[in-house]
């Protein structure tokens, strides 16, 4: 597969599917992790491509490295991404995870890709708790408290998360931020009292 996204959620289920089932996933895991790092570059400041051969770089396929990369104990390259996306992502007017950013040939932001799809929120949402979980820094739990503040404001006075009706993978991209938004009120209830 050339979509980094997609490997990640691979590896996820991978691991999650070992754990249930009580066996190692190990060595899958570790060729997954190959092709995930495979994937970074320091074009950009960094950051893992969303497909092989692209000029795009996006939250979509960083986040889930992130969270994989953490649950595996790969905590620095779990780290290396995350804040990635925090310095190059982040939109500094709302908080929210913008979608990814465009490179010219020499490897410098030619666009950031501005739309800030609930995927973006949620990928991110869960990379911070799995940090916060594993390393125990603040600056986790402190980024997990900013985006879900961000999300309340995006989901506007009825809480309600914003809707896709395009027929395509909008209301997957809503079921990743509702996934990672419950995940966040189980396993870190003080980050949900804002």
């Amino acid at each position: 597969n050339d979509y980094y996204d997609d490997i990640a959620w691979f590896g996820l289920a991978v691991q999650r599917a070992g754990t249930l089932a009580r066996r190692s996933a190990r060595p899958a895991l570790g060729a997954i992790t190959l092709r995930l790092r495979d994937g970074w570059s320091a074009d950009g400041g960094g950051g893992i491509w969303w497909r092989r051969g692209d000029d795009f770089k996006n939250a979509p396929a960083n986040g889930p490295a992130a969270i994989l990369a953490a649950r595996t104990g790969n905590l620095d390259f779990a780290t290396t991404i995350t804040d990635w996306i925090a310095a190059t992502l982040i939109d500094p007017q709302t908080g929210l995870v913008r979608d990814g950013v465009r490179l010219n040939p020499n490897g410098t932001i030619r666009t950031v890709e501005a739309t800030t799809y609930t995927y973006c929120q949620g990928v991110y949402l869960g990379a911070c708790v799995e940090l916060a979980e594993r390393d125990g820094d603040p600056r986790w739990a402190e980024r997990a408290a900013t985006v879900l503040h961000a999300v309340t404001a995006m989901a506007g006075p009825d809480g309600v998360i914003p809707g896709f009706d395009d027929g395509g993978d909008g209301a997957l991209f809503n079921g990743i931020l509702a996934r990672y938004l419950a995940d966040t009120a189980v396993r870190r209830p003080e980050l949900t009292a804002l």
